[in-house]
């Protein structure tokens, strides 16, 4: 075993109702709620990264995300430049100001692709609402903000199926009623939240790249110089069967 970050939790969950939210869950009050108060955020990931050490923190609501990022800049400005790859889990619900920032200041989003499978109708119907719940795991327009996302399950959250995380990134249809989620209805799925053109030939497709050899970079699992290999590698097995859940996208 090898410790390689250090993980703080700055907010609950949103199917929980206790994700740290700008406005209230539907039908309710409550906004959930911040664990640590903002300073001890910054103070704690500058201590960290100025030690080495990569820091990753969870952010579910907008309100946490928007906290997480504001001390990733007050916490890394003036430190220097620094290979340690910090990023957010799970960053649910962007705005595209949060992940302008992210980019300028070097973190990157982990999505828990699923959660717009399994539960996408109930954030939209019950939850969240359909513009908040829209923003849910926004591949595409993270690579578009020039960030490198990757995808993750939270095991035993949803189960380990990274075909599936695949096609939700892709797709992003629900299961409980087939219907396609996605912020802006004018724009098609695989133009708006989906990495699908090929970023440089086989190997380099961001859907299978976000839970290959993105996730093993961020994660020091895989170098840079060792990606390509492991991209090609996963692209083939991939697509060699035609009953993958991915064989048939883009």
């Amino acid at each position: 075993m090898r410790v390689t970050s250090w993980k703080l939790v700055s907010d609950g969950s949103n199917q929980g109702r206790s994700g740290f939210q700008e406005q209230p869950y539907l039908g309710t009050e409550e906004c959930g709620h911040a664990n640590y108060a903002t300073d001890y955020l910054v103070d704690t990931i500058r201590t960290q990264a100025a030690a080495g050490w990569q820091v990753m923190v969870h952010a579910n609501g907008d309100a946490a995300i928007e906290q997480v990022v504001t001390a990733y800049e007050r916490a890394l400005d003036g430190l220097g430049p620094a290979d340690l790859r910090h990023r957010i889990e799970h960053c649910s619900i962007p705005t595209d100001d949060h992940l302008a920032r992210m980019a300028r200041v070097g973190v990157s989003p982990s999505f828990l692709m699923n959660h717009v499978y399994f539960w996408g109708a109930a954030f939209r119907d019950t939850i969240l609402g359909p513009v908040r719940a829209g923003r849910l795991h926004r591949v595409a327009s993270a690579y578009a903000a020039g960030l490198r996302p990757s995808l993750h399950s939270d095991y035993d959250v949803t189960d380990i199926d990274p075909l599936l995380s695949a096609r939700t990134a892709v797709r992003r249809t629900l299961e409980a009623d087939g219907t396609v989620f996605r912020l802006d209805p004018s724009r098609t799925p695989t133009m708006y939240h989906c990495a699908i053109v090929s970023a440089g030939g086989m190997g380099r497709d961001p859907k299978v790249m976000a839970f290959t050899t993105d996730a093993g970079v961020t994660q020091f699992v895989v170098t840079e110089e060792q990606a390509p290999g492991v991209a090609r590698s996963a692209w083939r097995n991939s697509y060699t069967s035609q009953s993958s859940p991915i064989a048939a996208i883009g």
